[in-house]
Parts: C-alpha cells; structure tokens; sequence
C-alpha cells in the first residue's frame, strides 16, 4: 500500500504520466517506495486588459444563439409555411443576427 506524506512537495511532478492520477493507477514503478510526495498545483490568476471584451462577446454570443433557437421553433413551428419559405424565413433570421455589417446586424442585446 502506498501512503501519501507530503501533499505540498512538487516531487511526483518529474514522474508525469507514470505516476498519473486516474483509473489504473500504476503501483509498480522501479525504485518506487512505499510512500510518496504529491504535488498540488494551483493556477495563476492573471488579469487581462481583453476580459470584460471578451466577456461581452460571449455573452453576446450566447444571447443570441438563445434568441435564433427560440425564433426558429416558433417558424418551424408555423405550419402554414411551405419547406421553402420556411428555409428562406430561417436564412433571413441568421442572416440578421449573425451578420457582420453593423448595419444589417440586429441588436439582440445592448451590452452599454
């Protein structure tokens, strides 16, 4: 049985996938001891200049992917509509909301 020692040291670092967490976990490494050190890894938090732009985009995004599925059901829903207009209807929607002129782009959601 191995037993954990020092959950701070960086040691099991330069063991790599030998020494990997996970299903199977290997116990016969050559020279291995019966205890051993893991190490616990943290993440660095780093601000970026870009965040709240990229946030927004993707809450942008996300908004009006919502919006496209909502109005697609309500056309697929429309049984007067022939399988063409239907398709046209359905071009036109992402046409307006995924557009990349501004000017033909429609504003789901302000983000000012």
């Amino acid at each position: 049985m191995h037993v954990l020692t020092d959950r701070h040291s960086d040691e099991s670092k330069r063991l790599g996938g030998l020494g990997s967490t996970g299903d199977r976990n290997r116990t016969d490494l050559a020279n291995m001891r019966r205890t051993y050190k893991c190490a616990e890894i943290e993440d660095q938090m780093v601000k970026s200049r870009l965040y709240n732009e990229m946030k927004d985009s993707f809450v942008d995004n996300y908004v009006r992917e919502a919006y496209v599925t909502w109005k697609e059901s309500e056309i697929n829903a429309n049984s007067e509509l022939t399988e063409e207009q239907r398709q046209e209807e359905l071009d036109k929607l992402n046409d307006s909301v995924y557009s990349k002129d501004p000017d033909t782009k429609q504003n789901v959601l302000s983000l000012d």
